[in-house]
């Protein structure tokens, strides 16, 4: 088998399992789902769950890698034009498009886990930032954070027109 061959092997492995746990988590608390679940859900072999996975946790840490380096993607532009407004709304299409991503990361009880992922992703990004510049961007992922889950948690009741307008005016104070 070539090398492309293996990796797309991979990569679709790895979708099958990401989306055998979101599919079980409507179903069941996280808790309660098991790995035979999993891969009975996903319909590969505990083998090639082990070859992709050691945990539960570690699919979940896959799904926020792959949700922020979308997000990543698509909000580049907009930060190097510093086009804020815009910035915000791409952020809320993009979560109301991938609402049950978006409901995996930020509800099931997991909002610990996500924020601590978001603290981590962009203090990453931080590396040649002033002290001040360090607090405000920490601000402004606890702003979007906040909102986020309190979007999501009320079934999206605003569009992500109006709530970039709100960000975007919280931030640009």
């Amino acid at each position: 088998m070539s090398l492309t061959s293996n990796l797309e092997i991979k990569k679709l492995t790895r979708e099958s399992i990401q989306t055998a746990l979101i599919l079980l988590l409507q179903e069941k608390k996280w808790e309660d789902i098991t790995i035979t679940n999993i891969v009975e859900r996903a319909g590969v072999s505990r083998m090639a769950y082990y070859r992709n996975y050691e945990s539960k946790e570690d699919i979940l840490k896959d799904i926020s890698d792959d949700f922020m380096a979308k997000l990543t993607e698509i909000t580049l532009p907009y930060i190097q034009a510093k086009k804020w407004y815009d910035y915000w709304k791409i952020i809320f299409d993009y979560i109301a498009q991938e609402v049950e991503s978006s409901k995996l990361l930020l509800g099931y009880n997991y909002k610990v886990f996500f924020l601590d992922y978001l603290n981590d992703f962009c203090s990453n990004r931080l590396e040649d930032c002033s002290i001040s510049e360090h607090y405000r961007i920490y601000g402004q992922i606890g702003l979007f954070f906040n909102i986020i889950v309190e979007w999501i948690e009320n079934d999206m009741p605003i569009s992500s027109e109006e709530l970039a307008q709100i960000c975007f005016e919280l931030v640009n104070i």
